[in-house]
């Protein structure tokens, strides 16, 4: 007869197995449904604006003290966007109102931080006095030849309410406060089984070359550019175009060899400010090339928009672009939801879920998109649509939206749960079935025959 010997797995030993089984099966769950984006683009492009709309848009409001802490802020915005403007009434050879005199000294003598809890009434008056004097205004219709924050007409408008004793910053007033990004910054926010983490690497210009590699797993980037500034020059180099100096770094990271297949979400922002600017700043003084209507926002739009896609040297990534501007939270919502949409597709295509924790993203989605219906409906204000197609690099509306658009609010519940919400859910979900299984084996096979990339680390750290 054989002996046989019996070993007894040590119970501790096995609770202690089962937790770090249990503990890395939490992890593995958190990581795959993250999402890293990193956020880039020029100086004043909106980027720490985007932020705070995220913010205030996922339901995270200001509180008081944060509220407080904004006032020096705007308080000195004002102040310094005003010395620009007289400045540049000097160097113009323009001439103020006489009575003037004494609010362009204050104004001048200043320092460029505005401490304390009120705005200095005379700082109030001057800034007032001064923003109506005709001089001032002819200089702020040039303001392409000056270096003057976009909120400064904003700030000027609302000169008496932020001068007052029981001045309480607004969300506006937050959103349109400058302050020059430094270090790198996260911030989270969760849809639906997605958590987001955006990183803002604003500034650290001269060492971004050394660490931008360390991105290169994040999911998507979102590239904003403010295409108001075409007819502006660089604070850093006036014989620079800023939207030039856009291009070549837009350029840099699309065909960055760290992000070959990181899809790209393009902010073509502030395009108020853009269509103000086209009657009296030719496109075609700037971009020579343009053979369009000088004043038509759509083919100058266009213009721009085809030069930054154009770029883009690989023909499997996806570039999602978008008109914007990021100071209106409800329009900026509803394309946070399109790229919300661009994550889950991609997400999709990648084969990081099972097929069932695919129709439940796709469920969640569908309750989504019928949720930013409902608010758009009920507001009646006609949004970009939170729906945009695969490919496509506007924003146009979703065969869904002449479905269900025109119906009362009140009738969502019931046509969410009949026929919205499974036809939501087919939208997303049938097309990509038939490229689920393959999609790994395709891309071992593209990566032997996928052309070489240029790195342009040296316009890298620009960004």
């Amino acid at each position: 007869m054989g002996c046989t010997t019996s070993q007894h797995e040590d119970p501790a030993a096995k609770a202690r197995n089962e937790a770090i089984e249990s503990q890395l099966k939490r992890d593995r769950q958190v990581l795959q449904n993250e999402v890293k984006m990193l956020l880039l683009g020029a100086g004043e492009s909106g980027k720490s604006t985007v932020l705070k709309q995220m913010r205030l848009i996922h339901n995270k409001p200001y509180d008081m003290d944060e509220r407080e802490s904004y006032k020096e802020i705007i308080f000195s915005n004002t102040v310094q966007s005003m010395r620009v403007l007289l400045e540049g009434v000097g160097n113009m050879g323009i001439q103020l109102d006489p009575s003037n005199r004494g609010r362009y000294d204050l104004i001048m003598s200043s320092p460029s931080q505005i401490e304390g809890d009120i705005m200095p009434p005379a700082l109030a008056d001057a800034v007032y006095g001064l923003w109506n004097d005709a001089g001032v205004r002819k200089a702020y219709r040039r303001r392409n030849e000056l270096q003057i924050n976009d909120s400064a007409p904003y700030y000027f408008n609302s000169i008496g309410r932020i001068g007052a004793t029981n001045f309480t910053p607004t969300d506006q007033d937050i959103l349109r406060a400058r302050v020059k990004t430094t270090g790198i910054s996260e911030t989270t926010f969760v849809i639906g089984d997605l958590t987001y983490k955006l990183f803002d690497v604003g500034g650290q210009r001269s060492e971004r070359k050394k660490w931008i590699h360390c991105f290169e797993s994040c999911n998507a980037i979102v590239f904003l550019v403010a295409i108001s500034e075409y007819d502006q020059k660089l604070y850093e180099d006036e014989s620079v175009n800023r939207m030039s100096e856009a291009l070549t770094l837009f350029d840099s990271i699309c065909n960055s060899r760290w992000f070959i297949r990181t899809s790209i979400i393009l902010f073509l922002n502030k395009i108020d400010i853009f269509r103000e600017k086209l009657p009296v700043s030719p496109m075609s003084h700037y971009f020579p090339e343009f053979r369009g209507d000088d004043q038509s926002y759509d083919q100058t739009s266009a213009f721009l928009l085809d030069k930054f896609v154009g770029l883009n040297q690989n023909l499997d990534k996806s570039i999602y672009a978008h008109y914007t501007c990021a100071t209106d939270t409800k329009a900026l919502s509803f394309v946070l939801s399109a790229v919300n949409d661009v994550i889950i597709q991609s997400n999709l295509r990648d084969c990081k879920f099972t097929d069932g924790q695919i129709l439940f993203n796709a469920i969640n989605f569908a309750d989504h998109v019928i949720l930013l219906s409902i608010q758009a409906v009920s507001s009646s204000v006609l949004c970009p649509a939170p729906l945009s197609p695969l490919h496509c690099t506007h924003n146009s509306c979703p065969p869904l939206r002449s479905l269900y658009g025109s119906f009362f609010p009140a009738c969502f519940l019931f046509v969410h749960h009949s026929f919205v919400r499974p036809f939501v859910v087919l939208y997303h979900l049938v097309p990509r079935l038939p490229t689920l299984r393959p999609v790994l084996c395709k891309t071992r096979l593209e990566d032997k025959r996928r052309p070489p990339f240029k790195d342009e680390t040296s316009n890298v750290d620009n960004v």
